[in-house]
C-alpha cells in the first residue's frame, strides 16, 4: 500500500502597523510514496482578506481553508 506523507512549515507572519498588505507563502510537499488527493490546509484568517492565491490552489473563506486543485 502506498501512503502520502504531507509536510509543510507554517510561515512566520508579521504585520507592520498601518500597512494593509502582507505577502505570505508556504509550500506543501508529499514525502510519501503515494499520491495525496483533495488536500486541504485549514487556517484561521477570519480577521483578514485573502487574495491573489497562486495557481493550483483556491481559498475557501467560509470554510477557512486552502484547497489544492491537483494531487500531490
Amino acid at each position: 500500500m502506498r501512503t502520502p506523507v504531507l509536510a509543510f512549515t507554517p510561515p512566520d507572519v508579521n504585520f507592520t502597523y498601518c500597512d494593509d498588505t502582507q505577502n505570505v507563502s508556504f509550500v506543501i510537499t508529499n514525502n510519501g510514496d503515494g499520491i495525496a488527493y483533495n488536500v486541504w490546509t485549514i487556517v484561521d484568517f477570519s480577521a483578514f482578506t485573502v487574495s491573489n492565491v497562486s495557481a493550483g490552489a483556491t481559498y475557501k473563506s467560509g470554510a477557512g481553508r486552502f484547497e489544492l486543485t491537483n494531487p500531490l
